[in-house]
């Protein structure tokens, strides 16, 4: 994220090389946005260009880019709204309602399709001709903002701009505008003025990059002016996409987030930013358009405001913005502070404008720069407090924001205690991993940063006074203690509990010198709540030492565990090196940083009730601190003879690895296999031993399976076919497209019905989507077209470029783009989305899949993006389906995936490389490389199984209720895996039941059930 600032527009030569210095090398800023205002430009007088080249000029080469703002003035927008077209005199400003009722919009007349005669056009041209390719100043700009911002007229006309009459323009308003109307209707002519600039610019540029970067406003949380302006920013832009069809939107869309003092009585309000920013988002629904916020700022004029305010301000709203940067959707991508300095801004100012003296903001934003601008978000945390501001949660009170470096290695935090209150400070604990601290605070009594070394710590956290101002803390950079090492541990007698883990450390030099005797060993407490707590130094009798199957020593690194598992605590004691042996004084100092707890074993098996077919793999690893084999067998239980049969061929052995020393979890080896082909379908308990060196069986893991080898699944799949190359369904048949270039058809029991050629006069096709309407659409993937058939004859031809995928609507894919076709073969919409890997159509939406990505787009039919769903755990998609109850089935690399409406996922069939789905009937159809495979969805023993929520036995992998909330009934759609009685129970807000259900027995499948519980409002659970 770039952080720029609003340069100045009539500045002197001196003040100019100033400013360029100022932006570029003493705040190291990289944007900077110039205005040249309509109304003071002349067309043919080329002279006025002087002030803006001599700006640009030094701009650039001080390696700021420009950003060009092309605008009407915001004082006087009527001036050049009633110039005369061939002379542009200034006719005057109308300064009654009924003036302006009466003159002409001649300048506000902005065609779409007339750029040649329009004067925006030629505005455009003109400035173009100056900055842009082959211009006088050779290509000097290639940036552009469409400043078509809605209060741009002055106070004293705004009334009258928003209540003209509708007659006046002739225009008629869109139905669902939120301020129907007048204001619709200048909606509409700012819409027409970026139409023209869009066109213009691509014209002049052709395909040199350029930002068009349209500009509204957004203010939901009130301001000086009417209602109506406030929501007219939201409805010019949900106005102005919806208004530009299949054409490009522009880069970006920026908006004016400001928080009048007067509304939150001089104080910052994070939670207001990303409203506005959240609300602007959910508008855009294009998830290549990004989101500036081009203007943030308070003016130093207005006399609650003071410098130190501004400053804090700064800092606040900068701050919060990068914590906002890191959404995937929408990127809040740069932040434009509102005025470095201009003739205009006034006590926007960072910097004054008589004497180019700096203001406190411009250290802040010295400061602000320097400290963060290699640093990446990580979190928004709630600190703990402590002392006599233990009472108090922070996050309510304050806000922490925290960063780390690239390498993640050191970690910053800026602070500051919400304005107001009955606190002036509270004290907190920081999470540092070392107390070697530097607080870095501005200090706004006379402007300059100070750097300020702090050296105490509290339990293990660094204590901090937080106030006002925002402060900055920079975490050290932690060095390892290489003198002396733990030696031994031992626990404290018994009773330990799960809150405290309590345990003494003995420690050496690293030469192996003599250690204390076990008489002076030093104490500690592994507490929950993930800290490491120096508890104090004790002095006690030796006690024997623990088990190393707990407690794991690397160097100066205690490891704990507890029976196999790891302990879930965090802390590791690192001894000063000055620790006098000899006298055991209690002179060692401590620091505390973080301590890694490697899982002891880490065995990967098929999910529990899941089915399987082919080959079965087990793979893990294993951490033994003695270094010892260990051996492993794999058996599956015989229900017919009684028996455990070994599954592999001979029992596996393994050296085990240590966790510690490789970074990110080590590889997992193969501990086991078998081939399901071996036996029959059915169910099955799986088992893995392991067994030590001694032959001693130390541990044994159960699981169970369900084998089904679908006997229309083998090399040659439905009926010998080559390689499936699509597929589809109609009239009780599947449809699969083969490489060799026919279209086979099969009944639902895998038999041959019939078959046809996909070709032309070039030779075979390769038919991929199929869909049946009046037609049977079969995508030819390598003649670039999709056909009609019937009667397997070819009815309709349509060419389409790269097309791919087809869906009920009739959408196909066609390289970057949907096409939606009628049945005659008429392209009617045309919607770009980068590169689609599948394809589902309902009535109203589409479902696109996109490449390499977890983001599944839903469009509606018009080519809006309404939503967007990101899928859990998605790799690298191929393919996905939908079923009648919105259930969407997704291929990735190595499993296929049902998900559910929210994208989360409800369980994964284990299948290597799997190509297109089908959902039909009972069954889900998967191609592979040679065959088309089919899996029954529900009842034993072919279920999925497995899932989030269990009765006994039985098992659901879905449910899902609507409508929330719900005035009279709420209907529950659930899938079940096995037959079962299900039950439903209501729960109020205090734990008290107060409706039960019992649907009796249900068969395997999906189900919905209504509920009419005649509850009083309020919020309830349901289990």
């Amino acid at each position: 994220m770039n952080f720029g600032y609003m340069s100045a527009r009539e500045l002197g030569w001196d003040t100019i090389r100033t400013m360029a210095h100022i932006l570029s090398d003493t705040l190291n800023i990289k944007w900077a946005r110039v205005f040249i205002d309509m109304d003071q430009f002349r067309q043919f007088q080329v002279d006025s260009y002087a002030i803006w080249d001599s700006m640009i000029g030094h701009l650039t080469e001080a390696g700021v880019d420009v950003i060009l703002t092309l605008h009407q003035s915001d004082t006087n927008s009527t001036t050049c709204t009633l110039k005369n077209e061939s002379t542009w005199t200034d006719m005057g400003n109308p300064e009654t309602f009924q003036e302006w009722y009466n003159y002409p919009p001649t300048g506000l007349e902005y065609t779409y399709a007339d750029t040649a005669n329009n004067r925006w056009a030629g505005y455009l041209h003109n400035i173009i001709d100056h900055y842009g390719p082959d211009g006088v100043l050779n290509d000097t700009v290639e940036y552009y903002e469409i400043w078509n911002e809605l209060n741009s007229l002055g106070d004293t006309v705004i009334e009258a701009r928003w209540n003209y009459p509708l007659k006046y323009y002739d225009i008629e308003y869109p139905p669902d505008s939120v301020t129907p109307g007048d204001s619709a209707a200048m909606c509409d002519l700012y819409t027409r003025m970026v139409l023209v600039s869009d066109s213009v610019l691509k014209g002049r540029y052709g395909s040199i990059p350029y930002f068009l970067v349209t500009n509204a406003v957004y203010m939901v949380n009130g301001t000086h002016w009417s209602p109506e302006v406030r929501v007219q920013g939201k409805d010019w832009v949900r106005m102005y996409l919806n208004s530009i069809g299949n054409d490009d939107p522009g880069y970006a869309i920026s908006i004016h987030p400001y928080q009048w003092p007067d509304q939150f009585e001089g104080r910052f309000n994070p939670d207001s930013l990303a409203r506005d920013v959240d609300s602007m988002r959910r508008v855009i629904q294009d998830p290549e358009m990004k989101l500036w916020l081009t203007e943030l700022g308070w003016s130093t004029e207005d006399e609650k405001i003071t410098e130190e305010l501004q400053a804090n301000y700064l800092v606040e709203s900068y701050v919060t913005g990068l914590g906002m940067a890191e959404e995937v959707l929408y990127p809040l991508e740069r932040m434009f502070w509102w005025v470095l300095n201009d003739d205009v801004g006034g006590g926007f100012n960072i910097v004054n404008n008589d004497d180019l003296s700096k203001k406190k903001g411009f250290y802040a934003c010295k400061q602000m720069v320097s400290q963060l601008c290699s640093m990446k978000y990580c979190q928004l945390r709630n600190l703990q407090t402590w002392g006599p501001d233990s009472n108090i949660d922070f996050i309510e009170r304050g806000r922490c924001y925290e960063f780390e470096d690239k390498d993640g290695d050191l970690r910053k935090w800026v602070l500051w205690k919400n304005a107001g209150g009955e606190v002036d400070s509270i004290l907190v604990k920081l999470p540092v991993a070392t107390n070697q601290v530097d607080k870095v605070v501005i200090d706004y009594t006379d402007g300059t940063g100070d750097s300020l070394r702090m050296d105490t710590g509290y339990d293990g956290y660094f204590g901090l006074t937080v106030k006002e101002n925002p402060v900055y803390v920079k975490e050290f950079g932690t060095t390892s203690l290489c003198d002396l090492k733990v030696d031994s541990i031992w626990p404290v007698p018994e009773p330990q509990d799960s809150v405290k883990f309590v345990l003494y450390a003995k420690i050496k030099n690293i030469g192996n010198e003599a250690a204390p005797t076990d008489s002076y060993p030093l104490l500690f407490i592994f507490s929950a709540n993930d800290t490491l707590v120096l508890d104090s130094i004790s002095y006690t009798d030796p006690i024997p030492c623990i088990d190393n199957d707990s407690i794991v020593i690397m160097s100066d690194t205690l490891i704990l565990y507890n029976d196999g598992a790891p302990y879930l605590l965090k802390g590791h004691a690192n001894f000063d090196k000055n620790f006098n042996e000899q006298s055991f004084e209690n002179n060692a100092g401590f620091r505390f940083c973080e301590c890694r707890y490697p899982l002891k074993k880490a065995i990967t098996y098929p999910v529990d009730s899941q089915q399987v077919s082919g080959t079965i793999q087990v793979q893990g690893w294993v951490y033994d601190p003695n270094g010892d084999f260990w051996k492993y067998t794999l058996y599956y239980y015989d229900d017919g003879t009684g028996e455990w049969h070994g599954c592999d061929p001979d029992s596996v052995s393994y050296t085990p690895v240590n966790p510690i020393s490789s970074p990110g979890g080590p590889s997992g080896g193969d501990l086991g296999d078998w081939n399901t082909n071996t036996v029959t379908n059915g169910e099955y308990d799986l088992k893995l031993t392991v067994y030590d060196t001694l032959g001693h069986q130390a541990d044994t893991t159960i699981i169970d399976v369900y084998v089904f080898n679908d006997p229309f699944g083998g090399g040659d799949g439905f009926g010998g076919m080559g390689a499936p190359s699509g597929l589809g369904y109609a009239d009780s048949l599947i449809f699969v497209g083969d490489l060799a270039g026919e279209v086979i058809a099969y009944d639902l029991e895998g038999a041959e019905v019939d078959r046809f050629a996909v070709d032309d006069s070039s030779g075979s096709g390769t038919p991929t989507g199929l869909l049946l309407s009046n037609y049977l659409w079969v995508v030819d993937e390598k003649h670039e077209n999709l056909k009609g058939y019937k009667d397997k004859k070819v009815k309709k031809k349509i060419k389409v470029k790269e097309p791919r995928f087809i869906t009920d609507g009739i959408w196909v894919t066609s390289g970057d783009y949907l096409l939606r076709i009628d049945d005659e073969g008429k392209i009617k919409t045309k919607v770009e989305v980068k590169r689609p890997r599948g394809l589902y159509g309902y009535e109203d939406y589409l479902l696109v899949l996109l490449d390499k990505s977890n983001k599944l787009l839903w469009i509606d039919t018009t080519g809006q993006v309404i939503d967007t769903t990101f899928a859990e755990g998605l790799t690298n998609p191929s393919h996905l389906t939908v079923d009648e109850h919105r259930f969407v089935y997704i291929a990735d690399s190595a499993r296929v995936g049902v998900y559910d409406f929210d994208g989360s996922l409800l369980f994964a069939l284990p299948v290597a490389d799997p190509g297109w789905l089908l959902r039909f009937g009972p069954y889900l159809y998967v191609s592979f490389a040679d065959h088309v495979q089919r899996y029954q969805l529900f009842g034993k023993p072919w279920q999925p199984g497995g899932g989030p929520q269990s009765s006994g036995e039985a098992y659901f992998f879905s449910f899902r209720t609507f409508p929330n909330p719900f005035p009279r009934a709420l209907n529950i759609v659930y899938s079940l895996a096995k037959k079962t009685r299900p039950k439903v129970t209501v729960f109020d807000v205090t734990g008290r039941r107060v409706r039960s259900y019992d649907y009796g027995e249900k068969e395997p499948g999906f189900h919905q059930a209504i509920i009419k519980p005649r509850l009083p409002n309020g919020v309830y659970f349901l289990r």
